[in-house]
């Protein structure tokens, strides 16, 4: 079991945010202030915020970026996951061979080297042509964009 330090329970106690390197590490540090509390005696206690840098991240993007707590909110991980996997199966319905899973880490994995690389779609178009793979992309983008969209 993960014992917690006087700091860390010092830093929950003041609701202080710790990042840890995984969300296997933030549970375990949950789980290690939940038994220093029951170890006290507590039934109950504000849940310490154990976050990746990833989540940290997210959270203070959606704390900062005033447009979002007026006209959106930012997708989780997982509903952003989703949205791939389903523009994977729209891309692969007529080929029941092809790994929707793949297609989806590749298809998001292409995305995000796209907008690192500040690629826009005007660019991507001129390599697009018939079914190859920029226009896969093109098309899942456009796929997950409309229903991020749909879910605000």
């Amino acid at each position: 079991m993960l014992a917690l330090t006087a700091e860390l329970l010092e830093l929950f106690e003041q609701q202080g945010t710790l990042l840890v390197p995984t969300r296997q590490r933030a549970a375990a540090v949950r789980l290690a202030y939940a038994a220093e509390q029951l170890s006290r005696g507590q039934r109950a206690w504000r849940t310490p915020q154990v976050l990746t840098p990833a989540a940290w991240l997210q959270q203070q993007i959606a704390l900062d970026f005033e447009p979002l707590r007026t006209h959106g909110r930012i997708l989780r991980p997982a509903e952003e996951w989703v949205l791939w996997l389903q523009a994977a199966q729209r891309l692969t319905a007529d080929a029941p061979l092809l790994s929707d899973d793949a297609l989806a880490h590749s298809l998001r994995e292409s995305a995000r080297l796209v907008g690192e690389h500040g690629l826009t779609r005007t660019r991507l178009q001129r390599y697009a042509s018939g079914d190859n793979e920029p226009q896969w992309l093109l098309r899942a983008l456009a796929d997950v964009e409309a229903a991020a969209a749909a879910l605000g």
